[in-house]
């Protein structure tokens, strides 16, 4: 099997370091593999690459060119020369505008967690579709032992304000209320599905409206929904840090901006943003580290601080919970009782089962979530 890797950013970021490790662990497994880059606004490049060489398929993280055309006829230039294309999501759909081309009802796509494919094929927009956690890379220097690292507890999350509730001041209107009616239904959910507090919301204000295969695509109604979705995602960084902070449990925090919301506060240690490629040597320093969105498939951040030997406490995400066992390689906490995230941190610190864990979540790790196993997840998707 032959494939085309597209970087379409700068080698710093995240989807172009993804790039690199899933180059590298399909070369691992015996496939063809070559990492093409293609800035964004110059599909030109990857046109030259396709002509130049016939490989079997092409695989974008974010679904980057996924709608790329020829300019005079507009015809898909992948259904053109026969390709597959693969779309590889690391976010909800509905944040990322060009996964939502009806050209990608055609495509391949790979989701992040099963209400992300849901939500795709409620709306008609994913072809083949798969639920698969992100690979990580394995520490290069040797781990450093658990008593001797410096951080009890470390997160990476950039301080972005306390999100307002702009709602509270509008007139009242049936979009106000379905606003509302989500923002309730996302804030009390443990797991997040916008598929179904949207359904639920609409069955109960009575509105003659669902998201279904039959309902075509929306654009506005899309639009609304990102909005309860990213107030819930904001109120639960804030919340959940806040609970840690007011604890006084000792606190690392990665991440630019926290200090005028913190305070003078001698528990918590702040450090700068790093690039994703920087944070594994973080890691190695924690005992505990804190993962953030795993109930809406953010999962990166916990796979590659398991890498890097730490014990992950995550609120509850379907993917993590498929792919690690409960208490002995990974802790949860409900992200809709924020202040549950003290006791399950406080109680890792406070024995011997933080360092356990932390071993267990490193050997299911090493032994699963190494870039050659998604490498070979996806080439099981092509078939």
């Amino acid at each position: 099997m032959k494939l085309l890797l597209i970087q379409a950013l700068d080698e710093a970021h995240l989807y172009s370091q993804f790039t690199a490790a899933l180059c590298e662990g399909l070369l691992e497994i015996g496939c063809q593999a070559v990492v093409q880059p293609v800035p964004i606004g110059h599909p030109e490049g990857l046109l030259t690459a396709l002509t130049a060489s016939r490989y079997d398929a092409v695989v974008s993280f974010s679904s980057i060119f996924g709608d790329a055309a020829f300019a005079g006829s507009g015809q898909s230039l992948f259904d053109a020369l026969g390709v597959k294309f693969v779309g590889w999501q690391l976010d909800h759909p509905i944040y990322v505008h060009h996964t939502l081309s009806p050209a990608m009802a055609r495509r391949h796509s790979i989701y992040p967690n099963d209400d992300h494919v849901r939500f795709a094929q409620a709306i008609g927009i994913s072809g083949r579709a798969a639920s698969l956690l992100p690979g990580a890379r394995p520490l290069p220097a040797p781990l450093t032992a658990h008593a001797q690292r410096d951080w009890p507890i470390f997160v990476a999350a950039t301080w972005n304000d306390v999100p307002e509730r702009g709602w509270e001041t509008m007139e009242d209107s049936p979009a106000k209320r379905l606003f509302v009616e989500v923002v309730e239904r996302l804030t009390s959910d443990p797991h997040v599905s916008v598929l179904d507090a949207f359904n639920g919301a609409v069955g109960q204000l009575g509105m003659p409206v669902r998201l279904g295969a039959d309902a075509g695509l929306d654009a506005e109604l899309i639009k609304l929904l990102r909005g309860p979705l990213s107030y819930m995602r904001h109120m639960d960084r804030v919340r959940i840090i806040d609970a840690l902070i007011d604890a006084d449990l000792p606190l690392t925090i990665c991440g630019t901006g926290w200090r005028e919301h913190v305070g003078d506060r001698t528990s918590v240690t702040l450090l700068d943003s790093v690039p994703f490629s920087a944070l594994p040597a973080l890691y190695d320093k924690a005992k505990v580290v804190l993962n953030l969105n795993a109930a809406n498939g953010g999962s990166e951040r916990a796979l590659q601080a398991m890498m890097s030997g730490a014990a992950v406490v995550s609120d509850q995400g379907s993917a993590l919970a498929n792919a690690f066992v409960a208490e002995t390689e990974i802790a949860f906490f409900d992200r809709a009782a924020p202040q549950g995230v003290v006791e399950v941190v406080a109680g890792l610190l406070e024995s011997d089962r933080g360092e356990a864990m932390a071993r267990g979540g490193h050997e299911r790790a090493m032994a699963t979530a190494l870039w050659r196993h998604r490498a070979q997840d996806l080439a099981n998707l092509l078939g």
